[in-house]
């Protein structure tokens, strides 16, 4: 087709694209979508595309890159036209390809692709590549990677963040392959994840440091910009930890009086009106330690107090201290004061206590 429309097509144009992300709406969007639409979405992901209507409920984009993550480039445009249009979409991410004889059987590959939402309706991006179950490093997918970057902000894992944040340093620092506009899109993700928390970005605006971002005319600039954002979060995350401080003391005190029953961050985070990211964060800053093994810690102690002080059955100790099951119970206070119930109250294990051998 393309060869008999060769007076009105330049057939080498279709030579330079190596993938295609689907767009379908649930209703009629572009019957009455925006004439600059394509301009929009260019300039919202920073990157050149061949926009191409199919009908009124679909459209497809063609990109020329070779080295790129399009499963990452599909996220951020979902977001794009979640966040300035009402309708519902879904994307289908196409394979790389070379040449446009392959595009017959790329688009029958996106349709395929695009029917996973019918059993995945929550999901809103989709390709037809394996998941990747193997351990984040360097080599890692940068959509994996930002997901795993979404999470630790979400968590409010600082630690953890720099940490993936450094596979991608490390990655990009390694691999001259990728184009300067990818790059700085990678990285400029980092920062638009960095503003999901609400109170961070009402002290920085996310605008500017896009902008400052994509101003930058290398690598070194790039990484700059982006650990300074990541910088003024954590420093974020300090301030506003040094005002939660009753959040913690409230909750130390509901397990010492609730310890019988089954604790959860889930409910300990509505008891202080706060997310349980948020809770699991300041609770580690402030005691240094998770809140299960807080609330294990907490339990062993009373357990102790109770073979020290009755004569209540190890079962009915294990309950007490809200362990239901005796074999959990038992097993962890051996790990916790390295002997049994039993011999602990005899006092074979008084020893090991006060030399201090329990490995917690």
């Amino acid at each position: 087709m393309l060869k008999k429309a060769g007076e009105i097509l330049d057939e080498s144009n279709w030579e330079q694209w190596h993938c295609a992300i689907l767009i379908e709406s649930d209703k009629a969007f572009f019957d009455n979508v925006p004439d600059n639409i394509d301009e929009e979405l260019m300039q919202g992901l920073h990157r050149n595309f061949f926009y191409l209507n199919l009908n009124t409920r679909q459209s497809v984009l063609f990109f020329s890159d070779v080295y790129c993550d399009y499963q990452l480039v599909a996220k951020h445009l979902y977001d794009l036209l979640k966040q300035n249009y009402s309708a519902s979409f879904h994307l289908a991410v196409s394979s790389q390809f070379e040449g446009h004889e392959a595009l017959p059987k790329i688009m029958s590959q996106l349709e395929q692709t695009m029917e996973e939402k019918f059993y995945h309706p929550d999901v809103h991006v989709f390709n037809n590549e394996a998941s990747d179950s193997q351990p984040v490093n360097a080599e890692t997918q940068d959509s994996r990677l930002m997901e795993k970057i979404s999470e630790d902000i979400s968590r409010k894992d600082v630690e953890q963040l720099k940490k993936h944040f450094e596979c991608l340093v490390k990655k990009y620092e390694n691999d001259t392959r990728f184009s300067a506009m990818y790059v700085k899109f990678v990285f400029s993700n980092v920062i638009q994840e960095l503003f999901q928390e609400n109170q961070f970005s009402e002290e920085r605006k996310l605008d500017h440091e896009v902008e400052r971002l994509y101003g930058c005319t290398n690598l070194k600039q790039i990484l700059a910009i982006t650990q300074e954002n990541i910088k003024e979060y954590e420093e974020f995350l300090e301030r506003s930890m040094s005002s939660s401080r009753d959040e913690v003391a409230s909750v130390k005190n509901y397990i010492y009086q609730h310890y019988a029953e089954d604790l959860s961050l889930e409910t300990l985070a509505e008891k202080v009106y706060l997310s349980s990211g948020y809770l699991s964060f300041i609770f580690k800053k402030e005691t240094g330690m998770n809140l299960n093994r807080f609330i294990r810690v907490v339990r062993m102690e009373k357990a102790r107090e109770l073979l020290c002080s009755s004569n209540m059955k190890v079962a009915q100790v294990s309950e007490q201290v809200g362990i239901p099951n005796v074999s959990y119970f038992c097993r962890s206070f051996r790990e916790y004061y390295g002997s049994s119930p039993e011999s602990y109250r005899k006092g074979t294990g008084e020893e090991d206590e006060n030399t201090g051998s329990h490995k917690e």
